[in-house]
């Protein structure tokens, strides 16, 4: 298998990374996302095996025709997994490589610069405050995100985001109906905004959420030219 040929014409010219540490940290049958930059939606991966910067996976459903057709010349985009539960991106050049496909790391970014469950990031979006603590307890509100990370929030205030208090807090994106669902913990507040911290999210959706918000801040750096 010829690496300097691998990935196709999008590629052609990128190197492939010189640290493998950080591809060294998947393991075999470890679940990953597979986020292309051209597709609306992570594809859901497990490892197969790994050999030096290439990772080989295998996808859980079936590939939309434009995927297929972007995989077959080679595509650009973020491996997605977590670190010690911090959503970790590699930047990676992928292709089909039938039945299976292959990612390989494309650039040399430390593993520490890689992880962002500490960095917010402003934006709005709508959250559902379900406070499983009243006697209704099948009451919601909802509110708004002022900014975000995999690890917490600042919600705009709400009379339901009471201090010390603990809520189930259901976030929306976009047009995906999808929430993501997290448990919260009060941890702040101020006359106009509250902060949350994230304690307990479904694996899936801790891996949407780890996904959602790498690919924000990959389209941001790039309107930059970063």
């Amino acid at each position: 298998m010829a690496k300097g040929s691998l990935w196709g014409t999008p590629l052609q010219g990128r190197r492939l990374a010189a640290d493998r540490s950080v591809v060294r940290r998947l393991h075999i049958g470890q679940t990953v996302g597979l986020s292309l930059d051209a597709a609306p939606r992570s594809i859901a991966c497990s490892v197969l095996d790994v050999q030096g910067s290439v990772s080989r996976l295998a996808y859980r459903d079936r590939l939309p025709p434009r995927v297929v057709g972007q995989l077959a010349v080679g595509a650009s985009g973020f491996l997605v997994f977590n670190d010690r539960r911090i959503p970790v991106g590699l930047r990676v050049a992928a292709r089909a490589s039938p039945p299976d496909l292959e990612a390989a790391v494309i650039d040399r970014v430390g593993l520490a610069e890689r992880r962002h469950g500490g960095t917010r990031l402003g934006l709005v979006t709508r959250v559902r405050i379900a406070c499983p603590d009243e006697p209704d307890g099948d009451r919601s509100d909802w509110t708004e995100t002022i900014n975000l990370s995999e690890r917490g929030a600042l919600l705009r205030q709400h009379p339901a985001l009471d201090a010390d208090r603990r809520v189930t807090l259901e976030l929306m994106f976009g047009d995906d109906p999808r929430p993501i669902t997290a448990q919260a913990e009060v941890t702040r507040r101020s006359p106009d905004a509250v902060g949350v911290a994230f304690d307990a999210i479904p694996t899936d959706d801790e891996r949407r959420l780890g996904e959602y918000l790498m690919g924000l801040r990959h389209a941001r750096r790039a309107a930059l030219g970063d």
